[in-house]
């Protein structure tokens, strides 16, 4: 979960009614992509999705858990939820969103969630007051700095509860810093206004819980066999704990990176704290320099993502949702099928081509 704990719900509704695939997440990275999937990657989806199909009612408000796609570090779920049919769930103005008061996943034998993330999609139904949620799963590092994954058979509890609107209003706010607030540098909105422009309704109360067993992919591609010397945008701290990322590109020593099929997972050495500077403590790195650090980071044709190319020429991009201390988690936008990988090409330009080719 992000840190300030709330996990925003986007709403989309496709032009055409999504088929069958959509239940085996062909639409959700299609999406992701901006373009369809190769037909080896819908092969590969409808060919490990778990069909799983159980349901709950709670507050006038259905919730079936319908399906999932999991590899050793990542998972996604496709849950159905249908509310009342006077409700419609399409009918939503500039500046609301859906999203859920509480969703976590929690693995078993623990307490603390993983970091989860979702998005609403058309279900294809046809129906106003029905919609699919794809839940993304990355368990990641715990608190206790206990690494955990995700392997065949790994029982997880998903907690979902309330169903809200919120509403941001974009244009009272603009308002307030054209009159009240116009050349106020210093200042902070009243409670009155701050709950104007940022409200929230109930539209459904109520607790859904499903325990699902993940049946992972586990399959992965190793791409070193010896440490390797690098770049990647690394955040420092002071004492007061102000971060800076100015000119903050470093040499750092990657010791591993493992390519899944939903994403790739990056070990390497902690980077050290520097003597003397303002800001000379260590705080996190970026393996993916992403779009926004754009400024800083123009390193190899101002082309600074880290991606795989396929045989065919097609290239999968990645995302790093946050910082790393020493292993990075990324999400790939579409399924990988390893065996159709040519290369992978760090942020630097560092090309890796498949092991053994």
């Amino acid at each position: 979960m992000d840190d300030s704990g709330i996990l925003n719900l986007y709403f989309a509704r496709s032009e055409q009614a999504i088929q069958e695939t959509d239940a085996k997440y062909a639409a959700y990275f299609s999406m992701q992509r901006e373009q369809p999937l190769s037909d080896s990657q819908i092969s590969y989806i409808n060919e490990n999705v778990q069909d799983i199909q159980e349901s709950q009612a709670s507050g006038g408000c259905t919730i079936e858990l319908k399906s999932a796609l999991a590899e050793g570090t990542r998972a996604y779920i496709t849950l159905g939820l249908s509310v009342p049919e006077d409700v419609d769930l399409t009918n939503l103005k500039d500046g609301e969103m859906l999203r859920f008061g509480d969703l976590d996943a929690i693995p078993e034998g623990s307490e603390l969630p993983a970091w989860a993330s979702y998005q609403i999609m058309d279900d294809g139904d046809g129906k106003n007051h029905t919609v699919n949620v794809v839940m993304e799963i990355q368990p990641g590092r715990f608190l206790s700095e206990e690494e955990v994954t995700f392997g065949s058979g790994s029982t997880w509890k998903i907690v979902l509860q309330d169903i809200l609107v919120d509403s941001w209003d974009e244009e009272y706010r603009q308002e307030l810093l054209r009159t009240k607030y116009a050349g106020v540098t210093d200042f902070m909105f009243t409670e009155e206004e701050a709950a104007r422009m940022h409200s929230q309704e109930t539209l459904v109360s109520g607790k859904w819980e499903f325990e699902v067993e993940l049946i992972a992919d586990t399959n992965y591609l190793e791409f070193l066999t010896e440490p390797l010397l690098t770049k990647a945008l690394v955040t420092r701290k002071n004492l007061a704990h102000y971060f800076d990322t100015k000119d903050a590109v470093e040499d750092i020593t990657i010791t591993s990176i493992q390519l899944r099929t939903l994403g790739a997972t990056v070990t390497f050495e902690k980077p050290k704290d520097l003597e003397g500077g303002d800001f000379p403590g260590y705080h996190n790195t970026w393996i993916d320099m992403g779009d926004m650090y754009n400024s800083l980071t123009k390193l190899v044709n101002g082309d600074e993502n880290f991606f795989v190319v396929l045989k065919d020429g097609t290239r999968i991009d990645f995302w790093q949702g946050e910082g790393a201390i020493g292993t990075a988690y990324l999400k790939a936008d579409s399924p990988i099928i390893l065996a159709e990988v040519d290369y992978l090409q760090l942020s630097d330009g560092t090309k890796l081509y498949t092991p053994g080719a």
